[in-house]
């Protein structure tokens, strides 16, 4: 683990049907995180900006990401793909 970054999940995989991950998975991969110092990223490019009855689908799920990445719900029909993160999360200053 002393060599890893971030942990990247998808919620609600949209692929072949909807898929959520079980509350259990959820909360075991933020504890990885937070014990090990690893960045928590959550894929919402097919979740996000209300498309689960929350903004996002992390708040589904009680979690708070250091990172999310969006792209359907905030380009329309473009090929927009963007994230948003704290900054309170980097060791840098814009």
């Amino acid at each position: 683990m002393k060599n890893t970054a971030g942990i990247m999940i998808e919620l609600i995989q949209g692929e072949s049907g909807v898929n959520p991950v079980s509350r259990e998975f959820a909360e075991k991969a933020a504890e990885l995180c937070r014990k090990n110092d690893i960045a928590l990223i959550v894929d919402e490019v097919q979740t996000g900006i209300g498309r689960t009855g929350k903004l996002f689908a992390y708040e589904l799920y009680d979690l708070k990401p250091d990172i999310v990445t969006m792209a359907k719900g905030v380009g329309r029909r473009s090929s927009n793909r963007s994230l948003f993160a704290p900054m309170r999360n980097f060791c840098f200053s814009v």
